[in-house]
């Protein structure tokens, strides 16, 4: 499991976009879009309640945008998770120091902890730092164990 992981956010857009044949407008359509993602990368797309491409929701918001409405109506934004800051850090970095692991030791053991690289204590959540201290606490266990 990743812990790691955001919340996808959203957004919802009522659309109103015209079929124009030669300057006439043949038909109106609405539509409700769903667009989901998870930081950067769109993840999901619903159009009318119905999974679609992300590319077919593309389509319909420009089309909107070109022949007709486009009102966002919703919008999801996960809250960032808080950080240990500094005053916690230094606390985790003590406890690291008596678990016996040298200052720079410290960023391998977070990294290690947490599959990904580390340049910062203070920048962990609440969650990754708990997991960093177990992680140290249970390689140190193991080595009192192999000796």
């Amino acid at each position: 499991m990743n812990f790691n992981t955001p919340a996808p956010a959203f957004r919802v857009w009522n659309l109103t976009a015209a079929a124009i044949l030669d300057g006439a407008v043949l038909s109106v359509h609405t539509y409700t879009v769903k667009v989901e993602r998870v930081g950067d990368t769109l993840t999901a797309a619903y159009v009318d309640g119905q999974a679609v491409s992300i590319e077919r929701a593309a389509h319909l918001l420009t089309w909107a945008k070109n022949t007709g409405t486009v009102k966002q109506v919703e919008a999801f934004e996960p809250a960032a998770a808080p950080t240990l800051g500094r005053p916690r850090a230094s606390r985790l970095h003590r406890v690291l120091a008596r678990l016996g692991l040298g200052h720079a030791d410290h960023y391998r053991a977070a990294a290690a902890a947490l599959g990904r690289p580390v340049d910062s204590l203070a920048a962990l959540t609440e969650a990754e730092g708990r997991r960093v201290w177990n992680h140290a606490r249970a390689v140190r266990l193991a080595y009192q164990q192999a000796a």
